[in-house]
């Protein structure tokens, strides 16, 4: 039977030329592969991790992550841009209720309150006065 490498997705990706990054195993500080310099032998360092860089949108100019578009697994915590918060974010765990549908078809679930809160940022420059 054929083993199929931990980083099989990744590593076909950085060949195909998209956007992937590393980091350390106990690190979330993540950083770009910038070009195909990176030695293929790196995916296996096992202090090392991978994934492929979340895509990003643009709202009002400002570059945010794009908002998941799956149903999540039950019981995961995401995070939704809330204007009308002071910190900018709210919180759900997913149940497959009403609430998780509302806020996934309304393109607002992120998997970290950062990206909740920038894109809380971004839908309030529409209504800022520019300096």
């Amino acid at each position: 039977m054929e083993q199929k490498h931990k980083w099989k997705t990744e590593i076909i990706a950085y060949a195909n030329g998209e956007k992937v990054q590393w980091s350390d195993v106990d690190c979330e500080i993540w950083k770009d592969l910038n070009d195909l310099s990176f030695p293929l032998s790196a995916f296996d360092d096992e202090s090392l991790k991978f994934r492929i860089a979340p895509k990003t949108i643009k709202i009002n100019g400002h570059e945010v992550f794009e908002p998941y578009k799956e149903e999540l697994e039950y019981g995961t915590e995401y995070f939704y841009p809330c204007i009308s918060y002071p910190d900018g974010y709210g919180s759900f765990c997913w149940n497959g209720y009403g609430d998780n549908f509302y806020h996934l078809n309304a393109g607002i679930v992120h998997l970290t309150k950062e990206a909740a809160i920038k894109h809380a940022e971004a839908l309030l420059s529409f209504t800022k006065e520019v300096e």
